[in-house]
């Protein structure tokens, strides 16, 4: 019963573990274009084209 259940959430769990990931890589992502954004020292449209380049 125990492996029947592993087998059947395992794709659940792997979908949980890549969210987390995608959640903590867009949260460094926010926090660093944010403190940018603020001090002047990026625009939008910089900011715009460095989430483009880290999507790829």
């Amino acid at each position: 019963m125990l492996e029947q259940f592993e087998h059947y959430t395992a794709s659940m769990r792997s979908c949980i573990a890549h969210n987390e990931e995608e959640s903590r890589t867009l949260a460094a992502l926010r926090d660093t274009l944010l403190l940018k954004l603020l001090s002047g020292e990026v625009s939008v449209g910089e900011a715009e084209r460095i989430i483009t380049q880290e999507e790829r």
